[in-house]
């Protein structure tokens, strides 16, 4: 996902004590209540390519007779039966990378959480993107294709720019147009975030999942949200939200500029900085279990930029390109609660990551 400059908006909030959301270890099953999936957002802020608008209530309730919403048909929507998930190493994190800067198409590398190493895989070349269109955040299924969502023109309206998801075969770069049917969010100017999750774990189904500058859960084709992790003041959207997956059913929110709420009052003297915030978000109607600040990640703040994160064998990668140069990643141990900057001069313009939920659920001894 990518921050421009101009467009960015950090909601700042004078707020009272009331401390951060339940901060346990656990990766799901806590007990603190980080989200209301019935909250409502009006808008505040957003960094998508005009200003989030947002006037009617959610009920995260709604959606399909089933509460979740369309779901994705992994075996037709992505050519053929599930493939068997293979050894870890053929199921590394994937990265687009945007080429504008350099005149180049978009990108798609590949990420081995135990190397470090970073290889290219394929361009991003799709039909009708040649003028006006930018790459914005990629999910990738069990099948080896990674779901580009693309952001194109203004149209005005209610829906102020236009989008298209396509799916780029990982082996030969083929690009199949139009392969899902974008949801109708809240936000609808405002970037999202997206990612496939597990039915449960040890299932073969999966489901793609969107989230919005409100954080709220969208399935495939959704009018409505399925589900929110944020709870607090009325009218909070955040000016960066991607997600992740994996293969036990569990989904995860990172939020770039994250205000609050704070445990002291913002002011002049005593201000609010924005921080990054991992959290995990239920997919149905039920709040999210635990918020952390990774310990050394920095937001963006008002810097333009390209970001992403991925889970992998337990811990979060995180990437980051600030004014689209060389990617930072972390690795963040969300059990131990540290976050190691492991690459520092990574490819340029990293803002979007994929990661199949056949990767590893525990990081690979030795």
């Amino acid at each position: 996902m990518s921050l421009p400059r101009a467009l960015v908006v950090v909601p700042v909030l004078v707020l009272a004590c009331s401390g951060d959301p339940d901060t346990g270890s656990q990766l799901s099953g806590g007990t603190g209540s980080s989200a209301s999936p019935d909250a409502t957002a009006t808008g505040v802020g957003s960094s998508g390519n005009a200003s989030a608008s947002a006037d009617a209530d959610a009920d995260a309730d709604s959606g399909s007779e089933d509460g979740m919403g369309p779901k994705l048909d992994v075996a037709s929507a992505t050519g053929g039966v599930v493939d068997e998930c293979g050894e870890d190493d053929d199921n590394p994190i994937y990265l687009l990378k945007r080429g504008v800067e350099r005149g180049e198409p978009a990108s798609i590398v590949s990420f081995d959480p135990e190397t470090l190493a970073f290889t290219p895989v394929q361009d991003v070349v799709c039909p009708d993107t040649e003028a006006d269109w930018l790459v914005s955040t990629m999910a990738v299924d069990r099948n080896r294709r990674a779901w580009v969502l693309w952001v194109g023109e203004f149209v005005g309206g209610d829906d102020v720019v236009t989008r298209r998801l396509d799916a780029i075969n990982l082996d030969t770069g083929e690009c199949e147009t139009a392969v899902g049917e974008f949801p109708i969010t809240m936000h609808a100017s405002s970037p999202m975030g997206m990612a496939f999750v597990s039915d449960a774990e040890g299932s073969n189904s999966e489901a793609l999942f969107f989230a919005d500058h409100g954080t709220y859960l969208y399935g495939l084709g959704d009018t409505e949200p399925v589900a929110r992790w944020y709870d607090g003041p009325e009218g909070r959207t955040f000016s960066g939200v991607e997600l992740t997956g994996t293969g036990a059913g569990s989904i995860f929110t990172i939020i770039m500029n994250y205000t609050g709420p704070f445990d002291h009052d913002c002011t002049a003297k005593n201000p609010c900085f924005p921080t990054v915030r991992v959290a995990e978000t239920m997919k149905v109607g039920q709040p999210g279990m635990f918020g952390f600040d990774p310990p050394g990640v920095e937001s963006f703040a008002l810097d333009p930029g390209g970001f992403a994160f991925a889970h992998w064998g337990g811990h979060f990668f995180i990437f980051l390109s600030r004014f689209f140069g060389p990617t930072l990643v972390y690795d963040y141990d969300p059990v131990a609660q540290t976050a190691e900057l492991v690459v520092d001069d990574g490819p340029d313009a990293i803002l979007g990551a994929g990661v199949s939920t056949c990767a590893p659920l525990v990081f690979p001894e030795g």
